[in-house]
């Protein structure tokens, strides 16, 4: 039931955007803000409690850190890495670190949803 409710949200979300369903459309930049607000959204509707996957449009660190802060436990990307090779991954950990570093986090944990605080209920 869990799964089906956010799918129906990001179904929504796909419809209200406009995004058509072309071939590759459906990956990469094309649903980068797309996927990062469905992030922000079932973060705060789960108020942070369920590990959140983000995906879509993740090709360097500061895509994958945007994800990160709007709620993302963890990053996938497919896109980036068939585009920029596997070293991107690499370059990618090295770039979240200093990020992280600038923002005074010392955990990807730490700065889970930092960018999206939780709304008081």
């Amino acid at each position: 039931m869990l799964k089906t409710y956010y799918f129906t949200i990001f179904i929504s979300f796909i419809f209200e955007n406009g995004i058509t369903f072309d071939k590759g459309a459906l990956s990469g930049l094309p649903v980068q803000r797309l996927s990062t607000n469905v992030v922000r959204h079932v973060y705060q509707r789960t108020r942070g409690k369920i590990t959140i996957i983000g995906v879509g449009g993740v090709f360097n660190a500061d895509d994958a850190y945007e994800k990160i802060t709007s709620g993302a436990n963890l990053i996938e990307m497919v896109t980036g890495m068939i585009f920029e090779g596997p070293q991107v991954i690499g370059e990618i950990n090295r770039g979240l670190v200093k990020l992280l570093k600038k923002d005074g986090f010392s955990s990807i944990e730490e700065a889970v949803g930092s960018r999206n605080p939780l709304k008081q209920v």
